[in-house]
């Protein structure tokens, strides 16, 4: 029973630093940009909400999970978190996005100048 026990508690310990670490991509995006000089802005819930409504009523396809926009001089970029990689990918086809303007990073769809997507994946 012990043991039962345990392997629980260590299966919900796990689960929880899973939960954190996919949680906190946009916060890691937006620290290293307010580090390199940018403006950063955090999407609120409201905003995500919204956003969600706006792709629910366009084709109910895709699920934002948070998002970010950033400027510094000329350059800019925007972070958006889907639900998974996969939406991520469907919504750069469905935009016919050019190379070199986006960076998919797992969830995370980076768009922008070249110089604001090196700046945020750190490239």
């Amino acid at each position: 029973m012990k043991r039962v026990l345990s392997i629980i508690s260590l299966t919900l310990v796990l689960v929880l630093c899973l939960f954190m670490f996919a949680s906190c991509g946009v916060k890691s995006y937006a620290k290293r940009l307010e580090k390199a000089g940018y403006k950063v802005e955090i999407a609120t819930k409201d905003e995500v909400k919204e956003a969600n409504e706006a792709f629910e009523e366009f084709d109910g396809k895709y699920k934002v999970k948070a998002g970010l926009t950033a400027q510094k001089d000329g350059d800019f970029v925007s972070i958006t978190k889907f639900a998974s990689k996969k939406q991520a990918k469907n919504y750069v086809e469905a935009l016919k996005l050019a190379d070199g303007s986006y960076e998919i990073k797992g969830a995370c769809l980076i768009i922008g100048t070249a110089q604001g997507i090196k700046d945020a994946t750190g490239k």
